[in-house]
Order: structure tokens, then C-alpha cells, then sequence
């Protein structure tokens, strides 16, 4: 029977299982010459060994059955690597390590093209060797003919089977998410999906009414709290899971720091699966996570003309002015604020602006401050939608809501507010 073994621990160091990895090696030297090569090539490969790489940098590697050893070109391509391997005076089995690994520790990630700019998408996903994929090793495009790879069949369950396996690590699965039945393809889009979901709250939760994290250096720092993507998702040395690959970020320097946790993160851990099952239970599920994945995609971008189009098209989105009277869109974003007064005249200074900077492809001074009142607001507009303050049961009536004369919406969140307290002491009797 195949076997995962744990060659890497949550370090990236070699964990005590090297010893049965190095016999494993010492079978396939021993066995090279009676080896037949097969007419699978790289794709083959994918079936007899296979790797993964989880968050925390641990690669296991299934071990094959021996009688499967004769049917792939498996150990011809790990001692083609040998061969080539310049002699420095080791032993045959610490070059084949060597080679084995470097040939398979590639950076398991999903290749996704973006217009004419290509980022990746990290998963725990097991990517075959083919060359019939396109992957990510070392920041290196390894391209080949298709894009986004495609597991085969056979690696579904395993797939699966990793995708649970990360959530139970991070400690972020709600009970009512599954991925039983779910092809490849789809537990990436899902897993992607959730993942920035998780860095959405997160940023929601700690970065409301904050207007940045200011860094070190020239270069502007984006407006997310939590910007590096999932494996960023770990208190600042509170976890081995934090590495240096960046998420979809060009510009990503080192001096960017993962996301300190306000509290233990294990309090933190617990607040954001509560606030993964509140968005779960609301009516307009869907079109919450979908604005709050705009949300997040917007504070990830580093030039704030960017990050104001991106989070100006978010309140559009809520406030239902696409398309529209652009002017009607200060007084209804301005509903969910005390001094409605005064957000209204700041959020009309930032649409001239917007405007400004699309029709004349500037607008001066643009700097930080005008995408965090824009920031500011989608916050405050989130933050309603999250608690359902005003007691809705879609996007659009919450738009038509904000359309109404201030005093109705604030007898409508009255009327929300006492019928949940109506309902809580019910529940309590």
C-alpha cells in the first residue's frame, strides 16, 4: 500500500522520516538498470510519486508500491538528474535526495493569467509534473501548453482530502463548509474563494477606520491589514506557516510584515470562524462574499488610484448608482453615518475626484487620503451588511433602503434593532 511520509516538517527542515525517504532511493539506485522506461513520460510520473506541499512548508511524498516501480519512467527521470549532478565527494543516495527534491518540491501553486499579467494562486493542491501544466518554481514560469493545470482524475480524492486538511490546520473550517465531491478545479476556485473571504474579515474586523499601515520606505504600502494573502493569515511569529512568497503582488518586498493579531491568534482564529458563520447565515450569502472579495482585492493593490477606482466601484455596487446619477450616490452612501452632513460632502469630493481621474487620467494631489475615506465608507457599508443592522433580506433592498429619506432608514434600522432583541429574549425563555 502507498504511504504519505512527512519529509519536510512545518520548518521546511528534514523531518526523522529522511531515513525511510533514503531507502526508498537506495531501492531505486539499486533497481535502475532493470527499470524499463515507460511511455508516460512526466505525466506518468504524477502517479507513482506525488507530492504536496501544505501551508507551513510541509512536502510529503507518497511512497509507490514496489511492483509499480517497473511499470513508469519514474526512476529514469530521478537518475537522468543524477547523472547530471556534478560529482562533490557524497554518497549516491544524498545526490539522489538532492536531485529527487529539486525535481519535486516545486511551489505548488495554480498558474492564473490575469489580462497580460500572470500571479499565482497557492493551494494545497498536489500539482503532477506535466507537461501538460504550467508552474510556478522559485518565481520561475515553468510554461507548458495548458493554463491552469489540470489534475487528473485519479488525484480528485487526494485533492480533497488536502483541502480539508489545510483547513483543520489553519483551524478556519465551519462546520458547514464541504469538499467532499468536489473536482480539482472546483475545490481551488472554492478554496480561493474562502481564503479571501478570511483575509476580507480579517481586514474588516482590525482595519476598520484605520487609513493604512505605514511601512518603512519610499514606496507606498497598500490599505489592506491583511495584503499577502492566506499564507500571510498567521500572527506575526505566532506560527511556521508565514513564508516570503507574496499572493498576486509584483511589487512585494520582505519589509512588508504578516498580520499581527490584535489578541492570541488563537482568539483571533475563533472570532474569524464566528464571523465566517455570520456570513454564511445571512439571506444575500452570496453577494456579501462577493463584495467583501472586492473589497479585499481593492486594499491589495499599491497605487492608490487603483485602490480608489476599485473600492469607488464597491460602493456603486451597494448604494445601486451604476449606470446612474452619479450625484445620487454621496446622499445615499452618506445614510449608515451620524454626521451625514458632512460624509456626504466628503464622499462628493471624492466622486469629483474619481471623476477627475478618469476623464483626465490624473488628479492632483492624489494620495493616501482619498482612497481611505472611500475605504472608509465601503467599511461602514460592510460592516451594516455583516450584522444586518436594517434587517434585510437582499443586497438590492438594502440599495433601496439607502435611496429612502434619512428619517425612514433610521426608523427601519429602530424597527431591525427591537425585532432582534424581540427574538434574542425569545430564545433565551
Amino acid at each position: 500500500m502507498s504511504q504519505y511520509l512527512r519529509v519536510f516538517d512545518e520548518n521546511g527542515r528534514p523531518s526523522g522520516q529522511w531515513g525511510r525517504f533514503d531507502r526508498l532511493l537506495e531501492d531505486l539506485l539499486e533497481h535502475k538498470r532493470e527499470l524499463k522506461a515507460g511511455t508516460g513520460g512526466f505525466g506518468s510520473f504524477a502517479q507513482v510519486v506525488k507530492w504536496e506541499q501544505l501551508i507551513g512548508g510541509v512536502l510529503c511524498v507518497q511512497l509507490p508500491d514496489r511492483d509499480l516501480l517497473n511499470s513508469f519512467d519514474t526512476t529514469r527521470i530521478c537518475m537522468s538528474a543524477l547523472e547530471k549532478c556534478a560529482s562533490s565527494g557524497e554518497s549516491d543516495v544524498v545526490k539522489a535526495r538532492r536531485m529527487f527534491v529539486r525535481a519535486c518540491e516545486v511551489d505548488v501553486a495554480t498558474l492564473i493569467t490575469k489580462g497580460d499579467r500572470a500571479f499565482t494562486i497557492h493551494s494545497s493542491l498536489s500539482l503532477p509534473l506535466s507537461a501538460t501544466g504550467e508552474f510556478v518554481y522559485q518565481g520561475a514560469v515553468v510554461r507548458c501548453a495548458t493554463s491552469p493545470p489540470v489534475l487528473p482524475p485519479i488525484m480528485n480524492d487526494v485533492a480533497n482530502a488536502e483541502l480539508t486538511e489545510m483547513w483543520r490546520r489553519c483551524k478556519y473550517l465551519p462546520t458547514q463548509v464541504s469538499v467532499a465531491a468536489l473536482t480539482a478545479s472546483d475545490a481551488v476556485r472554492r478554496g480561493v474563494r474562502l481564503l479571501n473571504l478570511m483575509r476580507a474579515l480579517l481586514s474588516l474586523r482590525y482595519g476598520i477606520g484605520r487609513e493604512s499601515i505605514q511601512l518603512h520606505g519610499r514606496r507606498d504600502a497598500p490599505l489592506a491589514m491583511v495584503h499577502l494573502g492566506p499564507l500571510h493569515l498567521v500572527a506575526e511569529g505566532g506560527s511556521a506557516a508565514c513564508i516570503d512568497d507574496a499572493w498576486d503582488e509584483e511589487l512585494y518586498t520582505k519589509d512588508w510584515k504578516p498580520f499581527p493579531a490584535a489578541t492570541d491568534w488563537d482568539e483571533t482564529a475563533v472570532e474569524l470562524k464566528s464571523l465566517l458563520g455570520r456570513v454564511s447565515a445571512l439571506p444575500y450569502r452570496l453577494q456579501m462574499e462577493d463584495l467583501l472579495c472586492r473589497y479585499v482585492s481593492a486594499l491589495d493593490e499599491t497605487r492608490w488610484p487603483v485602490t480608489l477606482l476599485q473600492l469607488w466601484s464597491v460602493v456603486e455596487k451597494i448604494t445601486d448608482t451604476i449606470g446612474r446619477n452619479q450625484k445620487q450616490l454621496a446622499s445615499r452612501a452618506s445614510r449608515v453615518f451620524s454626521d451625514g452632513a458632512l460624509a456626504r460632502d466628503v464622499i462628493e469630493a471624492v466622486r469629483c475626484t474619481r471623476n477627475r481621474l478618469v476623464h483626465a487620467g490624473h488628479a492632483r494631489p492624489l494620495n493616501e487620503r482619498w482612497a481611505s475615506e472611500v475605504k472608509r465608507t465601503v467599511e461602514a457599508h460592510l460592516h451594516h451588511l455583516l450584522f444586518n443592522t436594517f434587517g434585510v433580506d437582499s443586497t438590492d433592498e438594502y440599495s433601496a433602503l439607502l435611496a429612502m429619506p434619512r428619517a425612514t432608514a433610521v426608523l427601519c434600522r429602530e424597527i431591525a434593532l427591537r425585532q432582534a432583541m424581540m427574538k434574542f429574549e425569545d430564545e433565551a425563555k
